[in-house]
């Protein structure tokens, strides 16, 4: 007896990760693409999606006063709902992505958490996808980045140019304590 995975099309994949709105943005991103599908069309919803979890790009490496080298062997990795290595909660990576729209901390690409990595077969030819919880700039605060307006954006893979290291501003241990730098 097998068990069927748990992603296996559009529908599904949009119940495993919790967004609503996948469907959508998948549709909005085919269209980008030229695949229009109107909002009635439910055939986008049994289309055949298959998950991966490791996207392997190259990095500069940068190695002063020695020599810069690309590393060929970097994985920027999202185990959607799985846990990551048996014991340890999904592990979902940043990137930065072109999204087309220009920001002053950043130029032309986005930052967002990776929801979903899939290959997304129509009937003729398969398109490569990534599902990803944008976040936007806030103002100096104590809360910088927050989550974006837009719940989930979906873009092609083509469009991730990088990982990113996210790391929090923690607030004072006592609530509206001003903050010390150590």
């Amino acid at each position: 007896m097998t068990l069927d995975p748990p992603i296996f099309s559009v529908a599904s994949a949009q119940k495993e990760i919790g967004f609503a709105t996948f469907s959508e943005e998948l549709r909005l991103a085919l269209s980008r693409l030229g695949r229009n599908f109107s909002p009635d069309d439910q055939n986008l919803l049994d289309f055949r999606v298959r998950p991966f979890m490791t996207l392997q790009m190259p990095r500069i490496v940068y190695r002063y006063p020695r020599e810069d080298f690309v590393d060929a062997d970097y994985y920027i990795r999202c185990t959607a709902s799985k846990k990551w290595r048996k014991n340890r909660p999904a592990r979902l990576d940043f990137v930065a992505y072109h999204s087309g729209r220009r920001t002053l901390l950043a130029g032309d690409e986005s930052v967002g958490r990776l929801r979903l990595l899939f290959n997304l077969h129509l009937e003729d030819s398969v398109y490569s996808f990534a599902a990803i919880q944008p976040l936007k700039y806030l103002k100096r605060s104590d809360r910088q980045v927050s989550r974006a307006e837009r719940q989930l954006a979906v873009v092609p893979i083509t469009s991730i140019t990088r990982a990113v290291s996210v790391v929090p501003i923690l607030p004072p241990i006592r609530w509206k304590e001003p903050f010390a730098a150590p």
